[in-house]
């Protein structure tokens, strides 16, 4: 099997921003080629539901 190599690596911060990284993801999964591309979200410690989403 052959693995691709990602050409882009995007990262996504998130802290108590739900809503905003909610909009973010969706249009990324809409218009980004994840063969290519490698979506990264970092939760900086956020005691909303940010965590239970991103996972």
């Amino acid at each position: 099997m052959e693995h691709s190599k990602k050409l882009v690596t995007i990262l996504v911060p998130n802290y108590k921003t739900l809503e905003i990284t909610k909009i973010c993801m969706r249009l990324l999964r809409k218009y980004t080629n994840f063969d290519q591309v490698e979506v990264i979200a970092i939760d900086n410690n956020s005691q909303d539901a940010s965590v239970e989403y991103l996972r």
